[in-house]
């Protein structure tokens, strides 16, 4: 993944009729498509934090190490990647600022 886009391309804005959220991008990383290990849920704030602290971890693109610290809600927006099977992962973090 390339970390100059990822970098110029951070800010990730979520625009509903009633409501605008901003997200920053922490991390990125490509797995098998098949790859089971997918989340929707978690039991506390610090079970999501050791999550997302594991997924900076195995990242290739990392942006903000320490966004798993106080991360309240993260958002994970997947794409396929060119010639294959693989799925590009984009972590972000709600920003408090909208």
């Amino acid at each position: 993944l390339d970390v100059s886009f990822a970098s110029e391309h951070r800010t990730i804005i979520v625009s509903e009729p009633n409501d605008t959220r901003m997200f920053e991008v922490a991390a990125a990383r490509t797995v098998d498509g098949s790859e089971p290990a997918k989340r929707t849920s978690f039991a506390s704030r610090v079970a999501l934090r050791a999550w997302l602290a594991e997924q900076v971890e195995k990242a290739a693109t990392v942006l903000n190490a320490r966004a798993a610290d106080d991360a309240d809600q993260v958002v994970t927006l997947v794409t396929c990647m060119p010639g294959g099977a693989r799925r590009a992962l984009v972590f972000a973090v709600q920003r408090s600022d909208p």
